[in-house]
């Protein structure tokens, strides 16, 4: 592959997904160095793209409502990585942010999940959107991902086991008519993660997507996961 097309790839992906069932790929996807001494935040996050470098202690990468994972874009390493994600249809989106490596109890891991899904609705309210339920088959989406990017080290809406978000959430018996992923890895509490993503338009547009009903989150050492449907 050519340096363009390198540079084009790290730049431009995603994924969107509609009841339509057509797929549509692109977004503007950023990765920007170190500002300072830190990364974006203090961890990364990415719901698709539009993320830009760090800001503090982490990178952060943002996906669009669009290409974000499910409608939303994927993100991958760089872009999608930290970020990576276009807008599309009725975006759903993903995307992917990365920072330091967090740790966490399993104790912790639940908590750090049930206190995010409580900010993800406080943010809703202030929107004037409906809160989202938590599901349990999204809970297992999202940890079965956490964990698969933490002991497989990648960072990346598609998975080398499950294939992408949306593949992973059929296998997984969860259907839907509008899907979207966020990730984010290094943020210490679930605060400094939600921060990172409201900081982002691809993630924020995933965590106010009016085409959302129901919501999966998980925490593994350091990695974050949001899954959300409609």
């Amino acid at each position: 592959m050519d340096l363009n097309s390198l540079l084009k790839q790290i730049q431009n992906g995603g994924y969107n997904y509609s009841n339509g069932g057509n797929w549509y790929t692109g977004g503007s996807n950023g990765w920007t160095g170190n500002t300072g001494s830190g990364n974006t935040g203090s961890g990364n996050t990415g719901s698709g793209n539009t993320g830009s470098g760090n800001t503090g202690s982490g990178n952060t990468g943002n996906t669009n409502s669009g290409s974000n994972s499910g409608n939303i874009g994927s993100g991958s390493a760089g872009n999608t990585g930290s970020g990576s994600g276009s807008t599309g249809n009725a975006g759903s989106g993903s995307g992917s942010t990365s920072g330091s490596t967090g740790s966490g109890s399993g104790t912790t891991q639940s908590d750090f999940a049930t206190q995010v899904i409580t900010l993800v609705n406080k943010e809703r309210a202030a929107a004037g959107l409906s809160a989202l339920k938590s599901d349990s088959k999204l809970t297992q989406v999202a940890l079965a991902k956490a964990k698969d990017m933490y002991n497989n080290n990648y960072f990346d809406h598609n998975s080398p086991t499950y294939g992408s978000p949306f593949d992973m959430m059929k296998q997984f018996g969860v259907s839907y008519s509008y899907a979207g992923e966020n990730i984010a890895k290094g943020q210490q509490n679930p605060q400094a993660v939600m921060t990172a993503w409201m900081n982002s338009s691809g993630h924020k547009a995933n965590i106010l997507g009016g085409n959302y009903s129901s919501i999966g989150v998980a925490y593994y050492n350091g990695v974050w996961v949001q899954e959300f449907t409609g």
